[in-house]
């Protein structure tokens, strides 16, 4: 039995109660299973494994009863336990109500790449500074000079001579460019889409998206060598003050997502089974992981969720 007791628009806690029949057999069930380890358990033991092993059950099955569908994972609570039964508290935001104007007005408009001549030369120099040495013990480090032979001798795929090597930095420049350039107009079909979306965020859900973009910042950081603590120091901030500072952009990021699923949902963009195992097979590639692996790390769920907003995003690129 389960009752949603709410704390806010959008927001509150699902209180669940398990008993009868089906929590007395869950109890047998692990108390058999800690007993066949060997060792003395107790009735507390007993029954937090019985609720461990239920508790993801008990909130999809709350979920449904209600009729509510969560946008954030639940803060959990064990509010009472007996031999009887056990009352769990599932506090969570739930999804807000999001209106959104005429989509298919909004228009993905990419810059064309444009790579000039001094761009070009201004490449060269920064790659030849990037290659400077000492010749020789005491001097100053020496620039290279672009010719035939340094770009052959920079074994790239292609290159023999000093037009080839132009000719390669032009591509590498106009590929940075073109990315760039598709990421601000992105960016700009976002901010459009944001002006036409009418949506009360719950502030759980805002908190939810910093403490994945601090996730996000901290794994970068680390993968310099860098701690999350020194970082803040370096910048002279606290953890709340680099919270307050991600607040606005997460605000930003949930109202586009849920722009998007919005769009999905109106325009049938659910993902097909075919669509999520393909998805696995590419990260498996891409990670150079067996798909198991990957399939434990990413749940069906979270992979299919991306997948739906990316069909949204292809979709507002598409118009016309």
């Amino acid at each position: 039995m389960a009752k949603w007791v709410e704390h806010g628009k959008y927001e509150g806690e699902m209180i669940v109660t398990w008993d009868g029949k089906d929590w007395e057999n869950a109890r047998a069930i692990a108390a058999n299973f800690l007993k066949s380890k060997g060792k003395e358990v107790t009735n507390d033991e007993v029954a937090q494994l019985a609720i461990n092993d239920r508790l993801d059950d008990l909130f999809k099955e709350g979920c449904e009863e209600l009729g509510l569908f969560p946008a954030t994972p639940p803060d959990v609570d064990l509010r009472a336990l007996t031999e009887n039964g056990v009352t769990v508290s599932f506090a969570f935001a739930v999804r807000p109500e999001v209106k959104v104007g005429d989509y298919t007005k909004l228009r993905y408009k990419v810059e064309e790449v444009n790579v000039t001549d001094a761009d070009v030369e201004e490449g060269i120099r920064v790659y030849l500074e990037s290659k400077k040495r000492v010749m020789e013990e005491g001097q100053e480090p020496v620039i290279p000079e672009l010719t035939d032979s340094f770009a052959k001798g920079q074994y790239i795929d292609g290159v023999k001579s000093v037009e080839d090597f132009r000719a390669y930095i032009r591509r590498t420049l106009a590929r940075g460019q073109r990315l760039h350039n598709q990421q601000e107009a992105e960016a700009k079909l976002f901010d459009s889409l944001i002006a036409i979306t009418e949506a009360e965020v719950p502030s759980r859900m805002v908190d939810a998206e910093i403490g994945i973009m601090a996730q996000q910042l901290s794994g970068a950081l680390a993968s310099q060598g860098m701690q999350f603590e020194d970082y803040l120091k370096a910048k002279g901030q606290t953890e709340e003050e680099l919270i307050a500072e991600l607040r606005p952009e997460a605000e930003k990021n949930v109202k586009t997502s849920l722009a998007l699923e919005e769009i999905a949902r109106q325009q049938n963009l659910f993902p097909k089974n075919e669509d999520i195992e393909n998805e696995y097979r590419a990260m498996a590639i891409r990670y150079e992981e067996k798909i198991d692996t990957v399939k434990q790390s990413v749940p069906v769920e979270q992979l299919s969720y991306t997948i739906l907003l990316q069909n949204a995003v292809d979709f507002l690129k598409m118009q016309k």
